[in-house]
């Protein structure tokens, strides 16, 4: 039994001194899990201080790699864009019945209203790609579209 825990005890303390040293030179990897978090981060900035162009830049420079709520947030600058052609595009590249992280569903949501499209705020139901806005999520996104007007005109001032 001492055999046995002189064993474990010196495994223990080995263990460090066989394993790879990090030197503060080395960088340690990014998970990408994290990057993109990170996209997503400034793709919602950009998209809440009305710079779609910066949104359309950004995802086209990773366009093979994006996730479905990077994909979505490009969706809605393109309907903020007016390009509604390339929106309904890329919303047919979602599967039917594949759901919209939440995300997403909301900022195409803003966009459509915003685009004067309230039809399709709680849109494609027939695609499956989200559950219809009942109407207290259309007052949300309603109040939420009067501040941003207001804080427009704010600027304008």
């Amino acid at each position: 039994m001492r055999i046995l825990s002189c064993l474990a005890l010196v495994a223990v303390f080995a263990a460090p001194v066989h394993a790879a040293p990090v030197t503060p030179e080395t960088p340690a990897p990014i998970d990408s899990l994290f990057a993109t978090d990170i996209l997503q981060a400034e793709l919602l900035a950009h998209l809440d201080a009305g710079e779609y162009a910066q949104v359309l830049q950004k995802t086209a420079a990773h366009d093979g790699s994006l996730d479905a709520t990077s994909r979505g947030l490009r969706i809605a600058a393109q309907v903020y864009s007016g390009d509604l052609a390339a929106a309904e595009s890329g919303l047919a590249t979602f599967k039917p019945g594949q759901r919209l992280p939440v995300p997403a569903a909301w900022a195409i949501a803003e966009a459509y209203l915003a685009a004067g499209y309230p039809e399709l705020a709680g849109y494609s139901t027939q695609l499956g790609l989200m559950e219809r806005f009942d109407s207290s999520h259309l007052l949300f996104l309603m109040g939420r579209l009067q501040l941003q007007a207001g804080r427009s005109r704010e600027a304008a001032r």
